[in-house]
């Protein structure tokens, strides 16, 4: 979902999770890819929400052609297994 909402140039933001598909390391993974769309933050409400409004009250970061190819290549694997 995340390649997916960058690919629409819709910003995501990500924190840690209990499973393997949401660890620090594959979201910093996934950054290097998708770009500045994707922010990587602590995993308690204060931060969180902090992230959201300061997201929200700033401008659009630069999404460059490589970063929206990442995210089509991403999205293209997918729907070719699925």
């Amino acid at each position: 979902a995340n390649e997916q909402a960058i690919y629409l140039k819709k910003p995501v933001v990500c924190f840690a999770g209990f499973g393997p598909q949401s660890t620090v390391q594959r979201f910093k993974e996934q950054q290097k890819l998708l770009g500045p769309l994707l922010t990587l933050c602590e995993r308690n409400i204060t931060t969180i929400t902090a992230t959201i409004l300061k997201l929200l009250a700033s401008p659009k970061p630069a999404v460059t052609k490589h970063h929206k190819a990442a995210a089509k290549k991403i999205m293209d694997d997918i729907f070719k297994t699925a």
